[in-house]
C-alpha cells in the first residue's frame, strides 16, 4: 500500500490525552475575574473552513440589526440572523442534537443558550454572554461553555454555546454542549473534537464524506497523522486557551469586552493548527464509528470517557491495533465523497484453508461492498480456477451484468491476495477461468467499480474455486 506508509508506525500502544475537567459557577455576562476564566472549559471550534469568520460589516448605525430571541424545542437561540435564516440553523442544530442523542442513548436535557453572531457590529458588549465573546468568534469560531449550577444532589451542569454563523460553527458546537450539559463531560480532545466535527463533515449514515475538495486532499495526500498522533492531539487547543487566559488577565478591571484585533497573527497560526487537528481527529472517529469491525468497541470508549470511567483506547484496541491501522490506511487512500467505510470493511475473521487440491470452495461476492474474503488460501505461483454465476450492477440504472462486467471494466469480477497485511496488485476475474497467484496468502474478491460509488450497487454472485489440475495449466 504505497500511500501514507507512516500511519503503521505505532503498533504497540495506543496512548491519549487526558480530559480537563475544569468547572465554575458564572453567571452569563457579568464580568469573569483571571481566576474564574481558568476554571472554565472552552471547547474551541475550528468547524469554519479557512478564510471564513465573522462578517465584520460597516461600522454601527441607527438601522443596524439588533440580536433577536428565536427558540426551538431544545434551544434558546440569540442571533442578529434574520428570521428565516435563524430558523434553518435552529433546524439543522436540532438535527445534529438528534443524532448525539441517538449515538450516546441518552435524552437531551433542558434547552441550551446559544449565541451566534452574523456581524459583530450588530452587538453591544451588554448583549454577548462574556467579555472574550468578540475574540472567540472573530479569531475562532465558536466555544461552549459549561457551567455548574447548584451543589451536592441539586448540582447540574449546563452549557453555553457561543459561535459565528459561518457553516457548521453552530452545529459544531451543539455537540459540545450536548455532552456537557448532559454528561458533564465531553472525553479528550481527540475524541470531542472528531466527534462534534461529525455534524459538519459527516457522521456515516449510509452517505460518505461531506468534506470540501481541500479537506479531501489534505487527508488523501498528507502528511499523513498516524492514529498515535491523533489521540495525542490536544497541545495547539490548549495554546488558543492559555492565549485566551492571557488576554482576559491582561483586560484587568476593564468592563469592556476584549476586542477582536487582540487576537494576534500568532493566536491566527495556532488556530489553523487546531483546525488540522480537527480534521484528522473526525478521520479517524469516522472510521471507528462507522466501521462494523469497530463501531461497537467504539461506542462503549465513547460511553466510558462521557460517563469518566477508567477506560483507555489503549486498552479497547490494541489487540485489533494491525487491522485498525490498516484500514486507517486504506480508508486515506481512497476517501471520497462517496467512500462508505461501512461497505468497505475488511473481514478479519473469515475462515481459510488451502485451495490445493480437488475440493470446491464457494463463497458470495456481493457487488455493494468493497474486497470480501474468500475462503480459500492460494500459494504464489500455483495456478487455480474460477466460475462465477449471477449477476450484479455497479450502479442503480445499469442493467444487470454477469461478472466479465462491461467494457469498461466496471461491474468485473477481480481478485487480490493478502498476507501479513500485504496486498497484492489487483488481478481481473471473470465468469470462468484461471488465474496464477501473485503471492501466497488468503483470496479476496469484490465488483470491480469505483469506491466512491459501492452505495448503489446491486446483485451478487457465486464464485466457486478449485486448484487447476496437473497439466491443466
Amino acid at each position: 500500500m504505497p500511500a501514507h506508509p507512516d500511519v503503521f508506525a505505532e503498533t504497540s500502544v495506543f496512548p491519549h490525552s487526558p480530559p480537563a475537567r475544569c468547572r465554575t459557577n458564572h453567571l452569563v455576562g457579568r464580568p469573569a475575574s483571571p481566576l474564574v476564566w481558568l476554571a472554565l472549559w472552552w471547547c474551541l471550534s475550528a468547524a469554519i473552513a479557512a478564510g471564513q469568520g465573522v462578517v465584520t460589516g460597516s461600522p454601527p448605525t441607527a438601522g443596524r440589526d439588533l440580536p433577536v430571541e428565536y427558540q426551538s424545542r431544545h434551544f434558546v437561540l440569540t442571533t442578529d440572523l434574520a428570521a428565516e435564516p435563524a430558523a434553518a440553523l435552529l433546524e439543522r442544530m436540532e438535527a445534529a442534537l438528534a443524532d448525539a442523542v441517538e449515538y450516546w442513548r441518552r435524552p437531551a436535557r433542558g434547552q441550551i443558550d446559544c449565541y451566534v453572531v452574523r456581524d459583530l457590529h450588530n452587538w453591544p458588549d451588554y448583549a454577548l454572554p462574556h467579555p472574550l465573546a468578540r475574540v472567540v468568534v472573530n479569531g475562532i469560531g465558536g466555544a461552549t461553555l459549561q457551567r455548574t449550577s447548584g451543589r451536592g444532589r441539586t448540582a447540574r451542569d449546563t452549557a453555553l454555546l457561543i459561535a459565528s454563523a459561518a457553516p457548521g460553527v453552530a452545529e459544531h458546537e451543539v455537540i459540545h454542549a450536548y455532552c456537557a450539559q448532559n454528561f458533564g463531560e465531553m472525553g479528550p480532545p481527540w475524541y470531542k473534537e472528531g466527534m462534534a466535527e461529525m455534524a459538519v463533515l459527516g457522521h456515516g449514515r449510509g452517505q460518505g464524506p461531506r468534506c470540501s475538495p481541500a479537506q479531501l486532499d489534505t487527508l488523501r495526500n498528507g502528511p499523513a497523522h498516524t492514529i498515535h498522533d491523533i489521540v495525542s492531539t490536544g497541545q495547539s487547543a490548549q495554546r488558543l486557551t492559555d492565549a485566551l487566559d492571557a488576554l482576559l488577565a491582561q483586560r484587568g478591571g476593564d468592563p469592556r469586552h476584549v476586542r477582536p484585533e487582540a487576537w494576534t497573527a500568532t493566536d491566527a497560526d495556532n488556530t489553523r493548527r487546531v483546525r488540522e487537528e480537527y480534521l484528522w481527529n473526525w478521520a479517524l472517529c469516522y472510521l471507528l464509528r462507522n466501521n462494523p469491525n469497530y463501531s461497537e468497541r467504539f461506542r462503549l470508549l465513547g460511553g466510558d470517557y462521557l460517563t469518566k470511567k477508567n477506560d483507555s483506547f489503549e486498552r479497547l484496541f490494541t489487540p485489533m491495533a494491525d487491522e485498525i491501522m490498516f484500514e486507517y490506511a486504506f480508508f486515506l487512500q481512497r476517501i471520497d465523497s462517496g467512500f462508505r467505510v461501512d461497505l468497505c470493511r475488511w473481514d478479519w475473521h473469515t475462515p481459510a484453508r488451502p485451495l490445493d487440491d480437488a475440493t470446491p470452495i464457494t463463497n458470495r461476492c456481493l457487488a455493494a461492498r468493497g474486497w470480501q474474503a474468500s475462503e480459500a488460501l492460494v500459494t504464489a505461483g500455483s495456478s487455480y480456477d474460477y466460475e462465477a454465476t449471477g449477476t450484479w450492477s455497479a450502479a442503480r440504472h445499469w442493467e444487470p451484468t454477469d461478472a466479465d462486467g462491461h467494457a469498461d471494466g466496471s461491474g468485473r469480477l477481480v481478485g487480490v491476495v493478502m498476507r501479513d497485511f500485504q496486498l497484492s496488485e489487483p488481478f481481473p476475474l471473470g465468469c470462468h477461468g484461471s488465474f496464477f497467484a501473485p503471492m501466497s496468502g488468503q483470496l479476496y474478491l469484490r465488483c470491480e467499480d469505483s469506491w466512491s460509488c459501492l452505495g448503489d450497487n446491486r446483485g451478487e454472485v457465486s464464485v466457486r474455486l478449485t486448484s487447476t489440475p496437473a497439466g491443466g495449466e
